[in-house]
């Protein structure tokens, strides 16, 4: 069950490691395909939190999910955003040509509590068939493209990742 009080949730800039040129490149595109899937989950309301408002708030871009957070932090992202938690994104791996891949390591965390409510860490290979096949059927589902072009989501990386969110998010507890 999903906590009542949590009514909007403040998305933290993708952290990707450093040596990760793919990643680098192409976090900000999946930044919007995140929120927007995170959206369409419809468990709370969403707001980002940009690079520069998290750097003047930290004196860091981005935060892993598996970081110690400055002890100030959550209570200055609540005042902010009046939010009730974060959500810690990492991309990695991340591979933009095929066969595509995409990993996401997501904690959502309670800023009252000081608790994770949910969380995921979770590669999606294109190359693994029943990966290709949930993504194929996702993509058709969804109203993607030309009928009978359903493998188009295996040479998409936004579409792959809208595919890969949107499992990561179905299993967001319920209201």
């Amino acid at each position: 069950q999903f906590p009542a009080l949590i009514r909007r949730v403040a998305v933290l800039p993708i952290s990707v490691a450093s040596d990760d040129w793919q990643a680098r490149s192409g976090k900000a595109e999946l930044a919007t395909v995140l929120r927007a899937e995170l959206g369409k989950a419809q468990r709370f309301e969403v707001t980002a939190v940009s690079t520069e408002q998290l750097r003047t708030l930290s004196g860091h871009e981005s935060w892993r999910p598996d970081e110690k957070l400055p002890h100030d932090l959550l209570g200055q992202l609540r005042e902010r955003f009046g939010c009730e938690a974060i959500l810690l994104v990492h991309l990695q791996p991340y591979h933009a040509y095929r066969p595509l891949r995409v990993g996401w390591n997501l904690k959502l965390v309670d800023i009252e509590g000081r608790q994770i409510i949910w969380a995921a860490d979770e590669v999606f290979d294109a190359s693994d068939a029943s990966v290709a096949r949930a993504a194929e059927h996702y993509y058709r589902d969804h109203g993607g493209g030309v009928p009978g072009d359903d493998a188009g989501v295996l040479y998409s990386p936004r579409r792959f990742s809208q595919y890969a969110l949107n499992a990561l998010f179905a299993t967001l507890p319920g209201r």
